[in-house]
């Protein structure tokens, strides 16, 4: 069970971030006045919609090719869940909060969850004010909650974090998980990220029942492995410079990487253990991931992120779109 946090209340370590974030805005700011950059606006609007157009091609094809299912939470559990024998899955919660002024928001995400046993919570930040405030809220609400705080450094954004997460017991002992993260998208406006984050939060979980619905259907289903809104999900459109990433690590999982298949957009979703399982065969190094964090694609983070949709097809599973 969780153990307060009180007594690690040390001297705010986030100052020198919050100064950082504050000269790369500065700098945001001059190449955003810059005349390269107001110059080349009617190509970025167009590559903007070429990748729209791709995006909704991919997932017509998806759909039409029974790669994914599209249904309501109401409807997939109407469909799955066994009117007898009914048996409510264990559920954890893997969250990473980089952004401790977001941790409320992912605190509040996880109280929107009906059925949820364990949370596993990375950051760097683990004695920041913030952050324990958050986390002992969460303590309160949900008394029963086992709740642990794994400490991590600030690399592989949430994707390294994901990767220490899922070693903990409590994703080992659980048969779904949904994971989240403080994402502010920093190459977006301000604007554009918090309401992407926002939606997808909501989306992803909007209500006790909902998330009961979804974790049920999820648990009981033979064909689908992760589950995700209907409105964040991407193709094989977004891969072309992850390919040989996405290539090695399917090589070093010992699974086929799949000609076709779609994954959560965001890296946030539900998944079945299966899908931990699978990732865990590999020890990821740590080194992996000090050299791309300037990346906004193709890094080896981007490779992972789109394993959570190539390890469902490699194994002649789905994509549930709710």
């Amino acid at each position: 069970m969780f153990q307060s946090l009180s007594d690690l209340r040390l001297e705010d370590p986030t100052d020198l971030l919050r100064s950082e974030v504050a000269r790369l805005q500065s700098v945001i700011a001059n190449m955003e006045q810059s005349w390269s950059w107001k110059l080349t606006r009617p190509l970025r609007f167009a590559t903007r919609h070429l990748r729209i157009h791709q995006r909704k091609y991919h997932k017509y094809h998806a759909l039409k090719k029974n790669l994914v299912i599209q249904q309501s939470p109401l409807e997939r559990a109407s469909q799955i869940i066994p009117k007898r024998n009914y048996k409510v899955p264990n559920v954890c919660g893997i969250a990473h909060v980089y952004y401790t002024d977001l941790a409320d928001e992912i605190v509040d995400t996880f109280l929107r969850c009906g059925t949820l046993n364990s949370v596993v919570i990375t950051t760097p930040t683990p004695t920041d004010d913030l952050f324990i405030d958050s986390v002992e809220k969460l303590a309160r609400e949900r008394p029963r909650l086992n709740i642990a705080v794994l400490p991590v450094k600030n690399i592989g954004r949430d994707i390294y974090p994901f990767l220490q997460a899922i070693k903990h017991q409590h994703v080992l002992d659980c048969e779904v998980l949904i994971k989240i993260h403080t994402k502010k998208s920093p190459h977006l406006d301000e604007y554009k990220g918090r309401i992407w984050r926002q939606q997808l939060l909501l989306d992803l979980c909007l209500n006790q029942e909902q998330t009961s619905r979804i974790a049920a259907s999820l648990h009981n289903d033979r064909e689908a492995w992760v589950a995700c809104p209907k409105n964040f999900v991407a193709g094989r459109e977004s891969c072309r410079s992850n390919s040989k990433n996405i290539n090695r690590l399917t090589k070093q999982l010992g699974i086929a990487t799949p000609k076709n298949f779609m994954f959560p957009e965001g890296s946030m979703f539900w998944a079945k253990i299966e899908v931990v399982n699978c990732l865990n065969k590999h020890d990821f190094k740590e080194d992996s991931f000090y050299f791309e964090k300037n990346l906004i694609n193709g890094a080896l983070i981007h490779a992972i992120e789109r394993l959570i949709g190539v390890i469902p097809a490699a194994a002649g599973k789905k994509i549930w779109l709710f």
